[in-house]
């Protein structure tokens, strides 16, 4: 969640990012594949050095967008067909998927394969809900696993999850709301663990801080204290 969303002026735009504080000494521009725009400051940066940093990157900043841009009209050109021989990821490796007669149905990991078994070859749209289906439960045991891993971030600091779900999400890896429910993105299971976890403890997090201040950003360090490496991962 990004409820504190700063924004400069640039030409007839505007450039629009977020802060996110660190121990570091220095201050930082990333631009993300998903075109948003962070700004990784020190705990005594003010606003107007913040502001300045983006004043004086701002053409870089435009020109890293535009790049992402144009790299994602070019995906979304192309289109998952379902057949053999075609790539799907699962915690950062990547797989061919490959159709096997057999009596029995069944989907899985073989080697270097994400094998679909069944007495006859499924069509694509078949092959897809095959494929939906089976990544949904592969999330749903992968992302709970990793939750627990991480649940005495809830106990040292004495708050609470009221439920967690995997979903679809079209824009966010993970949600949470202030009832503390917290849902996460089923496509993450594609990602590296080390992704899964920056996504599942920046989410418990917000637990407690609801926006992105500092307050949030030292819990986020206490916890994960190279949350910038995962996060940059996650987006490219």
């Amino acid at each position: 969640m990004v409820n504190n969303i700063w924004h400069v002026p640039y030409g007839t735009t505007r450039i629009e990012f977020y802060v996110a504080y660190s121990s570091r000494k220095t201050l930082g521009i990333s631009v993300f594949p998903n075109g948003e725009v962070q700004v990784v400051a020190p705990y005594s940066s003010t606003k107007e050095q913040i502001e300045d940093l983006i004043v004086k990157k701002a053409a870089w900043i435009s020109r890293q967008i535009r790049r992402f841009r144009s790299i994602e009209a070019d995906r979304s050109t192309r289109r998952v067909e379902y057949v053999p021989g075609e790539t799907f990821y699962v915690l950062g490796r990547k797989y061919r998927l490959k159709y096997i007669a057999d009596t029995a149905e069944m989907i899985g990991i073989e080697g270097r394969y994400l094998v679909v078994r069944g007495k006859t070859r499924p069509g694509p749209e078949k092959m897809e809900r095959i494929i939906s289906k089976w990544y949904r439960a592969q999330a749903k045991m992968i992302i709970l696993e990793r939750c627990e891993r991480h649940m005495h971030i809830l106990r040292k600091e004495k708050f609470s999850v009221y439920q967690i779900s995997i979903r679809s999400m079209k824009h966010r890896w993970g949600s949470c709301t202030e009832n503390g429910s917290i849902s996460f993105n089923v496509s993450l299971v594609q990602k590296p663990v080390q992704c899964i976890d920056y996504v599942i403890v920046h989410e418990l997090c917000h637990l407690k801080h609801m926006d992105h201040g500092k307050g949030f950003y030292r819990i986020l360090g206490k916890y994960m204290g190279d949350w910038e490496k995962k996060k940059a991962r996650l987006e490219s």
